[in-house]
């Protein structure tokens, strides 16, 4: 088995036909989403931010997930009783093409409520910056989002996004077509419209439940 942090995108653009696109109409709705943030949810996001800014650079990546994503996921505030939640530090293990991957992920939102059974959502997040890691966060999140497609057994698209300090790439699997798009968490506006994303995943995800 190869783990999904030893897959880079030639790697699995060579095994498995991987191609990423420009135009994905999916990922364009969810980087557009229009959703009204609450003045307690402005006022956490710009503290948010602040922190960031004046120490994000010294963080390791302990630091990173519990100074900074861990709040605005808790504030973006997933899962519901016997129906999905966010799970940590889950490992996911699948055939693809005849290719044995898996690994640990650091975040999935997923069907289930005590293990992930159907992952919707995945979150990478890597402390380094781009260039020490040359594509490699990437890669590890596009790989685990294969092996879900597998384990889902269904037409739906994956959604993902991988941290690279304070830089978010989301990303949209559909079949084998991959895009991305990318927000800068220290500009306010970029860091409202992540939140914005983070809050139609969770809106697409209850809906696609039966929950709303």
């Amino acid at each position: 088995m190869k783990s999904f942090g030893n897959w880079d995108i030639q790697d699995l653009t060579f095994t498995f036909g991987l191609v990423e696109v420009e135009n994905s109409p999916i990922l364009s709705e969810w980087s557009n989403a229009a959703i009204v943030l609450s003045e307690k949810e402005i006022e956490m996001l710009q503290l948010l931010r602040a922190k960031i800014l004046q120490l994000g650079e010294d963080w390791n990546e302990d630091e990173l997930k519990m100074n900074y994503i861990a709040p605005i996921m808790l504030l973006a505030n997933y899962g519901a009783k016997n129906a999905y939640n966010a799970f940590f530090q889950r490992s996911l293990a699948t055939t693809v093409q005849g290719t044995e991957l898996g690994g640990i992920v650091d975040m999935i939102i997923a069907r289930g409520w005590a293990k992930p059974t159907m992952p919707y959502f995945f979150l990478h997040e890597y402390k380094q910056d781009q260039a020490a890691n040359k594509g490699s966060a990437r890669g590890q999140l596009i790989a685990a989002m294969l092996a879900a497609q597998v384990l889902n057994a269904n037409d739906k698209p994956l959604f993902g996004v991988y941290l690279i300090g304070a830089s978010w790439r989301f990303v949209v699997l559909e079949a084998r077509n991959y895009a991305v798009t990318r927000f800068d968490a220290t500009k306010q506006e970029d860091l409202f419209q992540i939140f914005a994303m983070l809050k139609w995943i969770k809106t697409y995800i209850e809906k696609d439940l039966g929950l709303i």
